[in-house]
């Protein structure tokens, strides 16, 4: 099995404790999500997802506006969706370079529009690494949520 850097940080901090501080994660080279798969948990293109990550440089935050660019074809029911390069808007190229500790992940999913959608998890996928964050919830109109229960991907 090949373990990357940054899954024996991981490994390393679960037996130990470590690290307590922020760390350096790479930079993001995609973001994948996992649509629900029940009844009105897909989307159309009367909805949109925005998404705002902290903890990286040279700006403390990035944000993606409508990843799916109305484009019904993403977030269908049951699907899984990769977003990379220029879909990433300014969250292209950004690196992680003060990310807190997998347990305090800053992730933010913003819903906008008449269609509500549900995700199962949102992956973020890094130069050295990823990490899945559970989210669960329906998005309707105006609401967000915060991330939590993220796991280190091996």
């Amino acid at each position: 099995m090949k373990i990357s850097a940054f899954g024996v940080i991981f490994l390393v901090g679960s037996i130990y404790g470590l690290p307590k501080g922020n760390v350096d994660f790479g930079v993001l080279d995609r973001l994948v999500f996992k649509t629900s798969d029940c009844d009105d948990c897909g989307m159309t293109l009367f909805g949109q997802i925005n998404i705002k990550l902290c903890g990286g440089t040279p700006e403390p935050c990035c944000s993606v506006v409508n990843i799916a660019k109305f484009d019904s074809s993403y977030f269908q029911e049951g699907r899984i969706d990769e977003f990379t390069g220029a879909d990433l808007e300014d969250c292209e190229g950004y690196h992680l370079s003060n990310f807190p500790p997998i347990s305090n992940v800053d992730l933010t999913i913003y819903h906008e529009g008449s269609d509500a959608g549900q995700f199962d998890w949102i992956e973020v996928i890094t130069t050295t690494g990823r990490f899945r964050c559970n989210v669960g919830v329906l998005l309707d109109d105006f609401s967000n949520f915060k991330v939590n229960g993220c796991t280190v991907e091996f």
